[in-house]
């Protein structure tokens, strides 16, 4: 197999057949004649030439106790799909504000144990999808491979398909449907899923993506609806001292309200990207690590806080602690 990388570089591979010497494949002869099949290896620099051994596997467990395992620690995938590193970086969005919030703010520590959950199916279906495409592209069969390369040519002359490969949407995205989330929702809702980064403008005319605009702790999010209006004085205090959440609005380009005293926490979603996480309902809540924690409504708002908040900070204020719910799906 062979690949173009960024900065204009190549990427060759082969299989170490039984019976060759690893020692002699390491020879630079050798990687000049993998690449004189392909291109003129007098205009190549060889940057890195090496053995992998790859594997696929997962520890028993992700946590014991007081001891945390994530990224290669946790699961070995072969490097096909490409995220073996972003399964990791994924792991510790997960874990480190769980962590913060049990050592910090007092959480019962049985919130750990969500970061497992949460992660693990979607890690077992990275790794199939590494081994598949390994399975694909390493083929020993001449025939399976003229079969792979007419069916991959053919496929990438249509648009979409070529595009959708491109962005890897072939991947599978990684959604929640147990751990830290609500006792149900629908599998059309937003719940689980990651939010999305829209261009979003300030009341100050600046364009920025909505992360840096509104922080990455909790943050409840009304579609043209105001969160602080839809809470007591009790749900305030649980959104903003409790969960620290911060309290935004969404709206369209060019629907921000222009009244006098209008809010500056309002938001011009550009592209209105993040509309269709809302569905029919006005808010959505997400947590630090971007996932949608819920989509209430203006009625169940005050009470989605009040079942999440001695999940978060029970130690902190006072609250009795809650088991975390699985979903029904």
């Amino acid at each position: 197999m062979t690949a173009r990388l960024a900065a204009g570089n190549q990427r060759w591979e082969r299989l170490v057949m039984p019976g060759e010497d690893r020692e002699e494949m390491l020879r630079p002869s050798v990687a000049r004649r993998m690449i004189a099949e392909h291109a003129d290896p007098d205009t190549a620099q060889i940057l890195r030439q090496v053995i992998y051994t790859h594997a696929a596997t997962q520890a028993e467990h992700w946590r014991v106790g007081r001891v945390m395992l994530c990224g290669d620690a946790a699961h070995l995938m072969p490097p096909n799909a490409g995220q073996g590193l972003n399964s990791g970086i994924r792991d510790v969005a997960n874990l480190t504000w769980k962590l913060a919030g049990v050592i910090r703010d007092g959480a019962p520590a049985v919130l750990l144990d969500s970061y497992e959950i949460e992660r693990r199916p979607h890690v077992e279906k990275m790794t199939t999808l590494a081994v598949s495409l390994g399975r694909l592209l390493m083929t020993r069969s001449h025939l399976g491979a003229a079969l792979r390369d007419g069916a991959f040519r053919a496929l990438t002359r249509i648009p979409g398909i070529r595009h959708a490969v491109l962005q890897g949407r072939y991947r599978p995205p990684a959604r929640y449907k147990r751990g830290l989330l609500p006792g149900s929702f629908s599998r059309r809702s937003s719940v689980g899923r990651l939010f999305p980064q829209p261009h979003v403008r300030t009341f100050d005319g600046e364009l920025q993506r909505l992360d840096d605009s509104t922080g990455t702790g909790w943050r409840i999010l009304g579609w043209e609806a105001d969160p602080s209006t839809a809470l007591s004085p009790r749900g305030r205090h649980l959104a903003q001292d409790v969960l620290r959440a911060k309290l935004v609005t969404l709206c369209g380009p060019g629907r921000r309200p222009v009244e006098t005293g209008a809010s500056r926490d309002v938001l011009e979603d550009m592209h209105e990207v993040a509309r269709p996480f809302f569905g029919r309902r006005p808010f959505v809540m997400i947590r630090p690590d971007g996932y949608v924690y819920a989509n209430p409504t203006r009625q169940e708002l005050e009470g989605t806080i009040s079942e999440l908040a001695p999940q978060i900070a029970s130690a902190a204020v006072g609250l009795p602690q809650s088991p975390l719910t699985p979903a029904k799906h």
